[in-house]
């Protein structure tokens, strides 16, 4: 039997050390790391508006942020550059221009200080944003737009689109009409209608039909469910 001398072993061993550096090298991108857990609804394709106009608390600082975002713009685009977790009251209520579909298409009051924006998933006024600037505990000022938005639009346009006469639409059912100043149109302050807190539904509620959302048969509805109660992390909050 041959004997193995000392040189021979360190040559050996220099030699398996630099084949197992060699296949380490050749090897380096084969691994990959364990990927998110996450689910694609967790992941937005919304652009980011500059933090500083993410937090809206008036009509117009809603306008600025519209403004500042790429088009066309959707609301669920819109919905997701405001502050996570959003704060909301759904609401199975049909008395409005902007009705739920269902306890599982409600209509959505996004509260950030003062100011309340409503959306529906579905039906009627699902392409439309409707908002209130509270400027007290019995008033406030009402303003609309309708969506998708193709360009950059006015200060005065959330005004203008809910005019009506002398007036606006919206004091058919918001009594006690009145011309206000200090808004970026010809802006009007009326009575607040609270909806009823028995026909509240619940966000967890919502959230487990958002991520069971039927994304083939129902995008829109899905995509805004999402929105709100994925991705905007929603929490049940009440009305100022």
């Amino acid at each position: 039997m041959m004997k193995v001398t000392k040189p021979i072993r360190r040559t050996f061993l220099f030699l398996s050390i630099l084949a197992l550096m060699n296949f380490a090298f050749v090897n380096c991108g084969v691994f990959d790391p364990p990927k998110s857990s996450s689910s694609k609804d967790d992941e937005s394709s919304c652009t980011m508006a500059p933090v500083h106009l993410r937090s809206p608390t008036t009509i117009d600082q809603v306008t600025e942020l519209i403004n500042a975002l790429p088009k066309p713009l959707s609301i669920p685009c819109l919905i997701e550059n405001l502050p996570t977790p959003l704060k909301v009251f759904a609401v199975n209520s049909n008395f409005s221009a902007q009705p739920a579909e269902g306890a599982d298409s409600p209509r959505i009051f996004i509260i950030n200080g003062k100011l309340v924006l409503s959306v529906v998933p579905a039906g009627i006024g699902k392409d439309l944003l409707e908002y209130g600037q509270f400027i007290n505990s019995t008033e406030s000022v009402k303003a609309e737009l309708k969506f998708p938005l193709e360009e950059q639009i006015a200060l005065s346009q959330p005004y203008d689109h809910i005019k009506s006469g002398s007036g606006t639409s919206c004091r058919f059912c918001h009594t006690s009409e009145r011309s206000i100043n200090g808004f970026g149109g010809e802006a009007f302050a009326s009575s607040i209608m609270r909806p009823s807190f028995f026909q509240r539904q619940t966000s967890a509620r919502l959230r487990t039909l958002a991520q069971n959302c039927d994304k083939a048969n129902d995008p829109y509805r899905c995509e805004m469910l999402n929105s709100v109660f994925v991705r905007g992390r929603a929490q049940d909050a009440d009305l100022p």
